[in-house]
């Protein structure tokens, strides 16, 4: 099987579905933003919320905290108005297993809605794609997936919060043969990093959306005078963007072991494997798109 590229022969715009536990953290809202912002390469058709581990809420729970973040950052961009839906209400149990849920139906409704190819770019727990996968298998090859999960094949564990979430939706991803690109998080998109000073000085200015941006990250690290915050999510639109930013080599899709460490076998299926985030150019587009959102 051919790599994920295959899927945009046309070198147009992605058909695009934002999987994002946007509730957890504060580097999906900025994720949103990127894709809302870039039409002439990503046509987001849907945003479904993602389910994400938490010792304050229920799986439920998070899914409707996403929900509402998903609103709040949509609120603020003018120009966007995609369908937001909710995602799986548990955890797969098995690589088998499935979630039927309004998230997974829309991936497969899209999926079938048109001959081009549609990118679900997933940036939490993979349990909302690996459902649509596993209830309709026939998909592959006509889905292709970029999914920010794990760490660095260098790293001695990959138990990183989107993979260890649902390892069992990972395994679908790594074993189904669907088209995937596979952006680690530590190694990889942990070089997107900024600041508060540098939020503060070049996007609270700008705006609604700037200022709320800038306003969620000084709020999540606090002292922050000393820190910088990786804004790990925006590689996966990076991709969609511009592949070059996030260049990735093919390599034999990994085995995911049971206590969360890779195995690898030459034999495999192909994937793309990511192995570096131009964090400059990346933040540098997505900041521009702020600034002229207004």
């Amino acid at each position: 099987m051919e790599p994920v590229t295959r899927l945009n022969p046309s070198g147009g715009p992605w058909r695009v579905v934002l999987d994002t536990d946007t509730a957890n953290e504060i580097d999906d809202q900025f994720a949103i933003a990127h894709a809302c912002l870039s039409p002439d390469r990503i046509r987001l058709e849907a945003i479904c919320a993602a389910p994400f581990r938490s010792h304050r809420l229920t799986v439920e729970e998070s899914v409707t905290a996403s929900v509402d973040e998903i609103c709040q950052v949509l609120s603020r961009i003018p120009s966007a108005d995609p369908p937001v839906y909710r995602g799986s209400d548990r955890w797969l149990s098995s690589p088998k297993d499935a979630v039927e849920s309004e998230a997974a139906d829309a991936i497969i409704e899209l999926a079938e809605a048109s001959e081009e190819p549609l990118l679900v770019l997933a940036i939490g727990a993979a349990t909302n794609v690996a459902s649509a996968l596993n209830i309709r298998p026939d998909l592959i090859g006509r889905v292709g997936v970029v999914w920010l999960g794990g760490h660095s094949f260098d790293f001695p564990r990959t138990d990183e919060f989107n993979l260890a979430g649902d390892p069992h939706a990972a395994r679908v991803l790594f074993d189904s043969g669907v088209d995937l690109v596979l952006i680690p998080a530590m190694g990889v998109s942990s070089h997107l990093l900024t600041t508060v000073a540098e939020l503060e000085r070049h996007l609270e200015p700008t705006g609604e959306l700037g200022a709320y941006l800038t306003d969620i990250v000084r709020e999540h690290r606090r002292p922050h005078w000393e820190r910088a915050k990786e804004i790990w999510d925006v590689s996966a639109t990076a991709w969609a963007i511009n592949p070059d930013w996030v260049p990735t080599r093919i390599v034999p899709s990994p085995i995911l072991r049971g206590d969360l460490t890779y195995g690898h076998d030459p034999n495999r299926h192909p994937i793309r494997y990511a192995y570096f985030c131009a964090r400059n150019a990346i933040l540098g587009d997505l900041f521009r798109k702020i600034a002229a959102n207004g």
